[in-house]
C-alpha cells in the first residue's frame, strides 16, 4: 500500500485535494509527506504517513502567544478533545507548538477512489478544527472571551465533527 500511497499523493488527482485546502507540498521522505500553508494568524505544517494499515495525519499550528495563556490553551484543548470524535490536540512544551493528530485505519487493499475520499474527508476535518482552534486562541489573547465560551463557539461551527 505504501508504494501506491507514494504514487497517489504525487498524482494530479490527489494534488487537487491538497490545493483545495491550500496545502503546498514541501517534502517527501521515507513514505511521509510534508505540507505547509501560511495563514493570517498562524502557519500550519501537515505530515501524512502510512504504517500498519493506518494513515496518520499530524498538523502543527505555529503561532506566537503569551506564556500567560498556556493554561487557557490546555483548558481549551481538554474541552475540545473531550467533545471531538475525530483527532486530538496536544501541546509540545519544548517547541511551544500546538499539534492536532488523527489517524485512520483501513484495509491494505484500498482503492484509489476510497483513499481519495478518506484524504478529502479527513483534510476537511483537520482544516475546520485546526482553524477554529487557532481563531479561538487568537480571541483568547485579544478579547475577554473565556475558554468555555470559545469551546462552545468552536463546536457550533464544527457541527457534525464533534
Amino acid at each position: 500500500m505504501i508504494n501506491d500511497l507514494n504514487n497517489n499523493i504525487i498524482s494530479d488527482k490527489f494534488s487537487n485535494i491538497f490545493q483545495k485546502y491550500n496545502w503546498k507540498q514541501i517534502n517527501c521522505c521515507n513514505g511521509s509527506f510534508f505540507f505547509n500553508r501560511n495563514g493570517i494568524i498562524a502557519d500550519y505544517y501537515l505530515s501524512i504517513s502510512y504504517k500498519n494499515e493506518r494513515l496518520f495525519l499530524e498538523c502543527v499550528v505555529d503561532m506566537d502567544f503569551p506564556e500567560s495563556i498556556i493554561i487557557d490553551i490546555y483548558k481549551l484543548m481538554n474541552k475540545i478533545n473531550d467533545k471531538s470524535h475525530d483527532g486530538y490536540f496536544t501541546f509540545d512544551e519544548q517547541t511551544k507548538n500546538i499539534k492536532y493528530k488523527d489517524s485512520v485505519i483501513f484495509a491494505d487493499k484500498l482503492s484509489n477512489t476510497s483513499l481519495y475520499d478518506i484524504l478529502d474527508f479527513n483534510l476537511s476535518i483537520v482544516n475546520e478544527l485546526v482553524e477554529s482552534f487557532t481563531l479561538s486562541i487568537h480571541k483568547l489573547i485579544y478579547t475577554e472571551t473565556t475558554v468555555e465560551e470559545m469551546s462552545q463557539l468552536m463546536f457550533v461551527k464544527a457541527l457534525g465533527h464533534a
